[in-house]
């Protein structure tokens, strides 16, 4: 019996254990999963934002192509002092907008990751102690089962012989006092 008892703690520690691995995966996948979200968007606001600088440039390009099909040098070289005063700080000042709120994107979603991590870290920390908390009232019942058990066994053991009485009276007196003594030899 004893050896069943100490098998199902066994037993039962390993379920727990397989139960808490089971929860931690499930927390780090969620995990992982908004930290790809996140990064998901952040990559497709840095796509769109190449996209952008990709078709501004084809079309500067396009631009400078149709100013060098002139055939007047003189005129290009005119051109190309004018293009050099004038810079385009509009464009650069409106990247480094989007480029801000894509940081501050990925801040919020980083954050909102995190809280949510924090949160399951606390559920799982509540559910380990309601688990040991368990464990030991389990441990408890069962000790309380044994000493209750072997409380039935004595409490039969000792009343056996004032049940047994009627029937060693028929045998006679004399040969009860002896069968006693012989179960008792026999119990040693």
């Amino acid at each position: 019996m004893a050896y069943q008892n100490s098998r199902m703690r066994q037993q039962r520690a390993m379920l727990q254990c397989s139960i808490v691995r089971c929860g931690l995966v499930v927390a780090m996948l969620a995990f992982f999963a908004d930290v790809a979200d996140a990064d998901r968007d952040a990559q497709k606001k840095k796509e769109q934002k190449c996209n952008k600088l990709q078709d501004r440039q084809r079309v500067l390009e396009q631009k400078h192509d149709v100013s060098n099909v002139t055939d007047d040098p003189s005129a290009t070289e005119n051109k190309e002092n004018e293009g050099s005063g004038n810079v385009d700080f509009q464009n650069a000042l409106t990247n480094a907008n989007e480029v801000a709120e894509s940081v501050g994107l990925l801040k919020q979603k980083t954050q909102e990751t995190s809280d949510k991590a924090k949160e399951v870290s606390s559920k799982f920390e509540s559910y380990g102690t309601a688990v040991k908390a368990l464990e030991t009232n389990l441990d408890k019942l069962t000790e309380e089962q044994h000493t209750y058990n072997v409380a039935v066994a004595n409490h039969i053991k000792e009343g056996e012989k004032e049940r047994m009485k009627p029937f060693n009276e028929d045998n006679g007196a004399g040969e009860t006092e002896q069968t006693e003594e012989e179960e008792e030899e026999k119990s040693y």
